[in-house]
């Protein structure tokens, strides 16, 4: 196994914007230190499928930043893999920066190909894929790569969050906690689908009160929806619940994806400065933005479980974090 398991269930106070909150996270952040976050969770649950295949790359795609192409890298370079990403940029991005987690695909010998956002969505998903696929076995002699989907949000990767959602009952338990909301951040779907999936088939009495929201980072929620249902049905639960029965999805993207305001900058500071955790731009910073909008309280003394997905490399290099101010 790659990580450690169960990750820690903590109490968390922090102050923003000179208001105290308290709630409880979820540290998947703290898997692994190369591969945190909770993309090495889901990569677990398809590893055995790669392993078996006698695949000689790892292949996957992701924006820039993407926090599940650098935890592949590392599995890669664990389990005597070749790798490449395909990395979605905004236009003008500089593609020799080692900002983030460029620069551990870099030490790990990852192989990067980049597009722009602009041309990902004219030419297609699959019309990218193939082409880099080809140019691996052209010009690298790669005889069967192993396509990863984006953020592992496949069957198999929704099923390491059925069973983190179990994991998550059991330390409620031991706690003795009664959360009224679990909350993440969201951009490819797996991990929201599986602990909504995972809590529609827990049977604890204190899960059953208790509302998940997946905030957006990108795209619409229809799709999300849409997503999930996809999801129930390949489970065989596609008759007998609905993804809004389960689960709720809010649009966060704010500026864009991975785009920031001042607002979450401030928001990633002072949460750093105030409780020693750190938070994201991606996902984590605009899931808590939102939540914390939508309730003001913070939903109720101790009453909130925030998931912290990780991806916290992606910080590393941001100058634009350490210059501004916080309330």
């Amino acid at each position: 196994m790659i990580g450690e398991y169960p990750t820690p269930l903590q109490n968390w106070s922090f102050t923003l914007r000179g208001k105290e909150y308290q709630m409880f996270i979820k540290r998947e952040d703290l898997c692994d230190m190369e591969g945190s976050g909770n993309k090495l969770r889901k990569l677990q649950f398809i590893l055995p499928d790669i392993l078996q295949g006698q695949h000689d790359w790892l292949v996957s795609l992701g924006s820039v930043q993407s926090n599940c192409c650098r935890t592949l890298s590392m599995i890669a370079a664990k389990h005597n893999f070749k790798c490449a990403h395909i990395l979605i940029t905004n236009p003008g991005y500089n593609t020799s920066s080692n900002e983030g987690n460029l620069y551990f695909h870099r030490l790990y010998g990852s192989k990067l190909f980049f597009f722009t956002r602009p041309e990902y969505y004219s030419r297609g998903h699959d019309v990218i894929v193939k082409e880099v696929l080809e140019r691996l076995t052209k010009e690298h002699n790669a005889m069967k790569p192993y396509y990863v989907e984006m953020g592992g949000s496949t069957v198999r990767g929704l099923f390491a969050y059925v069973d983190c959602m179990k994991e998550i009952e059991d330390q409620l338990e031991k706690l003795d906690l009664h959360p009224e909301h679990i909350f993440l951040g969201c951009g490819s779907g797996g991990t929201a689908a599986g602990l909504a999936i995972g809590k529609y088939l827990s049977k604890a009495p204190r899960l059953q009160n208790c509302k998940i929201t997946s905030y957006l980072s990108c795209r619409k929620p229809e799709e999300f929806y849409d997503y999930v249902d996809e999801m129930l049905c390949l489970v065989g639960l596609g008759d007998e619940v609905k993804a809004r029965q389960i689960i709720t999805f809010v649009q966060a993207m704010g500026e864009g994806y991975a785009l920031n305001t001042e607002e979450d900058l401030a928001i990633i500071k002072s949460v750093a400065r105030s409780s020693g955790i750190i938070l994201e731009g991606t996902y984590t910073v605009k899931a808590l933005n939102h939540f914390l909008k939508e309730h003001e309280d913070g939903g109720g003394q101790g009453k909130a479980l925030f998931i912290h997905t990780g991806g916290i490399f992606s910080t590393l290099g941001r100058e634009d974090l350490l210059s501004v101010s916080i309330q």
